[in-house]
């Protein structure tokens, strides 16, 4: 029976007693300067027949592995040495010291399969992005209000993010992005945010249903250059055919206005 057998059962199995020599091992193993890994941020599901689908989301990829080699790397939760990675998988699963050297052979081919990830690498991709946030600051060039039916608490929002924004010294657009389906209450916002935004001198832009329905056949068109089908706008931006409730269009509005 192989090291991958035996640990697949252990949960079966009576726990077997501690092994001292692991003690031994921690103790000895990899010096201070040692690099240290720890798992990749995946989403970790099961297909069955021992198997599981491991998707890594900074760099979308995808693996299927066999589930306990998926175990190991997904409970590799922090930094430490490959050899203490090993050490401790061997005393999750009842494995002895004689097992340590097996685990650690498993870890270093998930290494180099790209699903552990090394601390001087987070380190240097954290200190590359402070680097170039300080030569490009990123900016809010959108704040965005989502509505259905409050035309009077829509107002109250939209005038207080407008003084927000004043007070921070900052040039924003506002984007009233509206569910209603009265076509009155739709054209009482567009009056009182068009005298809003004549008052205040800043860009406020307004989408009920009619804006959506013409954004959408522009993004439809050839013109438009979206790719994506018709029906599957016409989902995002007003749901299911039939059904009331339009639970995230207004948000799928929103990131497709701000898009690029």
């Amino acid at each position: 029976m192989g090291l991958f057998d035996r640990s697949r059962k252990t949960d079966k199995q009576p726990a077997q007693p501690p092994d001292d020599m692991l003690d031994d091992l921690e103790e000895i193993v990899a010096p201070d300067a040692a690099e240290l890994f720890c798992r990749r941020d995946n989403v970790s599901l099961p297909l069955g027949n021992e198997e599981t689908l491991v998707y890594v989301r900074d760099t979308s990829s995808a693996q299927v592995l066999p589930t306990f080699i998926a175990d190991l790397q997904n409970h590799c939760d922090t930094f430490r040495t490959l050899p203490h990675h090993a050490i401790e998988l061997c005393r999750k699963y009842g494995l002895t010291h004689h097992d340590a050297g097996a685990i650690e052979d498993h870890l270093t081919r998930l290494l180099e399969e790209g699903l552990l990830i090394s601390k001087a690498s987070v380190m240097e991709s954290c200190l590359e992005a402070a680097a170039a946030s300080k030569e490009t600051p990123s900016t809010i060039s959108s704040v965005v209000t989502i509505t259905c039916d409050r035309p009077d608490a829509t107002l109250r929002c939209v005038k207080d993010l407008i003084e927000v924004g004043k007070q921070s010294d900052r040039s924003n657009t506002y984007v009233v992005l509206d569910d209603s389906r009265d076509p009155g209450v739709r054209q009482e916002y567009r009056d009182r945010l068009r005298t809003t935004a004549k008052g205040e001198g800043v860009a406020i832009l307004y989408a009920g249903q009619e804006e959506k329905e013409r954004y959408l056949r522009t993004l439809s068109s050839a013109d438009g250059c979206s790719g994506v089908p018709p029906d599957i706008l016409q989902f995002a931006l007003f749901g299911a055919e039939g059904l009331s409730r339009l639970t995230g269009a207004n948000r799928n509005a929103s990131l497709l206005h701000t898009a690029g």
